[in-house]
């Protein structure tokens, strides 16, 4: 009996109500941003409402369909609806705006996750074959001057040689790849050679100014 009474007691000082709030409409899903501030529900009839976790409401959208799947992006910014005709409707967190329609399916949307498409975190450098093969592939895409994966092996390869010979001849290319490492955290662990990068480009710069156009 006493030990009962301990567990109970116990189960109670960990989940403690915070508050319990009356909605005059039956919601049929909902779901927590990451940083679990803010709640959006889905009504019945398929209205979106955003509330903080005081219960303070933000906004309420009627998308026109009938929504049957919910989902954060990882950042908080962004909230996509599953529609029941295969549509995903993307909305701005601050507003409720809608930012994009995707016609993904043609049957019903009942599940989402949202996931990155960064294909450096997709491809891992931590075996040794993988690195071998990652060289392959950078030998390969540097003879058929496939730029886009020659940029994304010889990064993940850290080949700082392979890159200034491109950028040197694509300042616009470079201009983009520094911006997207500058922007995105996943590329935290990039920012020393971006630094590396920046250096010898502005060496051959200062080379080009110097003796003309190189070849």
């Amino acid at each position: 009996m006493a030990e009962e009474q301990m567990e109970a007691a116990a189960a109670a000082a960990t989940f403690q109500l915070q508050f319990d709030k009356a909605i005059p409409l039956h919601i049929k899903m909902a779901e927590w941003n990451p940083e679990k501030d803010l709640l959006a529900m889905v009504t019945d009839d398929s209205k979106v409402l955003l509330h903080r976790f005081n219960w303070q409401r933000l906004w309420t959208i009627s998308p026109g369909k009938c929504i049957t799947s919910i989902c954060w992006s990882p950042d908080g910014k962004i909230l996509a609806l599953g529609s029941e005709d295969g549509l995903v409707l993307l909305h701005d967190h601050e507003n409720g705006k809608m930012l994009r329609i995707i016609e993904s399916h043609d049957v019903a949307v009942v599940c989402l996750n949202w996931a990155e498409d960064d294909p450096l975190s997709r491809l891992q450098m931590d075996t040794l074959q993988s690195r071998l093969d990652a060289e392959f592939l950078l030998a390969h895409m540097c003879s058929v001057k496939f730029k886009e994966w020659i940029v994304v092996l010889a990064t993940l390869l850290r080949r700082a040689e392979v890159l200034v010979d491109l950028f040197r001849h694509d300042l616009r290319l470079w201009k983009a790849y520094s911006i997207t490492l500058q922007s995105h955290d996943v590329f935290r662990g990039y920012l020393d050679l971006l630094n590396v990068l920046e250096e010898q480009l502005l060496s051959v710069s200062d080379l080009t100014l110097q003796n003309g156009p190189l070849s």
